[in-house]
Order: C-alpha cells, then structure tokens, then sequence
C-alpha cells in the first residue's frame, strides 16, 4: 500500500485486500499519513480483490473520522464485486464513488 499527499487530498493505492487480518495496518498507515491540510483521502479501490465485514467496518470508521474534521472519502474506480458489497449493505451512500 502507498500514500501520497496531494494538497487537500490523500491518495491511497495498492491495495489488495481490505479484510479482518489487513484492515488494522491500513487503518493505521492511513491515519499517520493523514496531516491538518488533508479534507479527503482518495482509495485507489480498483486493485482490491478482496473486501469483509472489517474491512468495510475500517472505511466507515475512516468516514466518521473524516467527517468530524469536515473531510471525505472518495473510492475511485471500485471493481463490479466491491461495488455491489458496497450497495448491498447500502455503504454506498456514505463515499463518494468515482467511476469511469
């Protein structure tokens, strides 16, 4: 997983797996990468192959955390399999989703 810091905005990319083993290091790299400048963290989400219940419970944390300091979570490019995770348990109201 890579963090990069532009401006406003924090981008995260490389990442395979969002699950009960990964979410806790993600959770953490994410959080030390995240500076007063940062309202948003953009996730790469087209390399994750693999999303459960922690790690969706590890975004909608992230979410909270965010919108306490006025920010936001874009997921850019989703695959098709965590899209529909994402509307079957209705998450998807929660982030901004940038597909193409």
């Amino acid at each position: 997983m890579k963090t990069e810091s532009f401006g406003p905005v924090l981008r995260v990319s490389g990442l395979a797996e969002l699950s009960a083993p990964s979410s806790p290091a993600v959770q953490f790299t994410i959080h030390s990468a995240l500076r007063d400048e940062h309202q948003s963290v953009e996730i790469d989400s087209s390399t994750l192959r693999f999303v459960d219940c922690a790690g969706l419970r590890a975004l909608v944390s992230l979410h909270r955390s965010l919108q306490s300091r006025n920010g936001s979570i874009r997921l850019v490019q989703p695959t098709d399999t965590f899209l529909r995770l994402l509307k079957y348990t209705q998450l998807h109201h929660q982030f901004e989703i940038i597909s193409n």
